[in-house]
């Protein structure tokens, strides 16, 4: 859950500081109010790509920053342990938009790649628009969600390591075959 969200010199936005609430949040608005602006700061913050243009006019640098509440979301929870990172119960994600086109993200304070943030925010943040398509018929969300529906998180684990250890068999089996095939 996303807590505090932090921007500056983002496009319109001077400074901004916003403090959410737990459950649904909805930002509306007459046309030209910023919405779409504030949406588009999340999204690069939960690290869509992004360049120099969305930096204010005369800025160096633009920064978004991001606290959350990952406690309950056990996907990210493992994706940070497996990247080494602290699993704190508030992470910060701060994005910083550089003038040169190069932008740097980090975890509170760790530079990390934008597709280790991605992934671990995935589930975090779902922006929906008036011309969205249906997120229910993206196949490729059917699994994760029938999975998260169903709570076989133990299951899961199970078949994985199931699957690395036959994998492992096959591999160690045809490798013995293909050397004797050399000699």
């Amino acid at each position: 859950m996303l807590k505090h969200l932090y921007i500056k010199n983002f496009i319109l936005i001077d400074e901004l500081n916003l403090d959410f609430k737990s459950g649904f949040s909805a930002f509306t608005g007459e046309t030209g109010a910023g919405k779409s602006i504030m949406l588009d700061a999340i999204s690069i913050l939960c690290a869509e790509r992004a360049g120099a243009s969305y930096i204010s006019k005369g800025k160096e640098k633009a920064i978004i920053e991001g606290t959350f509440d990952l406690s309950q979301n056990k996907h990210a929870l493992e994706i940070m342990a497996d990247a080494g990172l602290e699993t704190n119960e508030d992470v910060t994600f701060t994005r910083e938009l550089l003038s040169s086109g190069k932008s740097v993200i980090r975890i509170d304070h760790r530079i990390v790649t934008l597709s280790l943030a991605k992934d671990i925010l995935r589930d975090e943040i779902d922006i929906h628009g008036q011309r969205d398509t249906a997120y229910l018929l993206n196949t490729t969300n059917h699994i994760r969600l029938l999975d998260t529906f169903l709570q076989v998180d133990e299951e899961l684990k199970q078949v994985k390591a199931l699957i690395q250890h036959v994998s492992s068999i096959f591999l160690s089996s045809h490798s013995w075959q293909f050397h004797n095939l050399l000699y």
